[in-house]
């Protein structure tokens, strides 16, 4: 976390990665990478242990197929279950979307599509098992579970919060963490509804993404 011990995943003997890697997220359990490539339309995979890197396609454009990628902009994985998420910008006959699939990349299924114009982030509160994801197109912040039911908004421009541009969200202990590039800010609401605003980090140009983690109790 201090920015030390760095691990070169691709290296110069490596055939690197073609296109635009765009996001990754980490499976803690089989330790995993993944990655997604907006350029290649793609979602990859990487192993992280031992020295050779194997790495393998798990998803692509599927020949336009509505449940393919195209522009996948966020990554959420649930280990506990198996399954992957992912949001997407959608195109070339690819719906804008938040895909799910088997952590393989069987299976896969389009579980939200429809009303996501400007599609931005994606993150999973594991506990609750409820997904988050935001757009910056009448800007806010959305949740539904994992099938994609019970579809809710929880904050919107529409209803007089100051967002603009969602670009990065958390969630941990019923908080709502956001960063909005635009007004330069990083807020914290309750989860469930928006409510109890917090403004945490004000003033702070190029915000980009975030990250929330807990320290895991040491057990003696």
């Amino acid at each position: 976390m201090g920015g030390g011990e760095k691990t070169a995943f691709f290296t110069d003997a490596d055939t690197g990665i073609v296109g635009s890697p765009y996001c990754i997220a980490f499976d803690w359990v089989g330790r995993n990478l993944y990655i997604g490539n907006i350029d290649a339309s793609e979602i990859s995979l990487v192993r992280v242990e031992g020295k050779l890197k194997y790495r393998m396609l798990i998803l692509d454009s599927r020949s336009g197929n509505e449940t393919g990628v195209a522009q996948p902009i966020a990554l959420a994985l649930h280990p506990n279950t198996g399954k992957m998420f992912w949001l997407d910008r959608g195109g070339n006959g690819v719906p804008a979307k938040i895909g799910k699939a088997n952590m393989d990349g069987t299976e896969p299924e389009v579980i939200v599509k429809g009303n996501l114009e400007g599609p931005e982030f994606l993150t999973i509160d594991i506990q609750k098992e409820i997904l988050y994801f935001s757009t910056s197109r009448n800007a806010k912040i959305e949740s539904c579970n994992l099938d994609g039911s019970n579809r809710r908004t929880i904050i919107s421009s529409e209803q007089n919060h100051p967002v603009a541009k969602p670009t990065g969200i958390a969630v941990m202990d019923r908080r709502l963490y956001y960063v909005d590039p635009v007004y330069e800010k990083v807020v914290r609401v309750d989860s469930s509804d928006g409510s109890n605003e917090d403004i945490l980090v004000d003033n702070e140009p190029n915000l980009r993404t975030l990250n929330i983690f807990q320290k895991r109790q040491r057990k003696y």
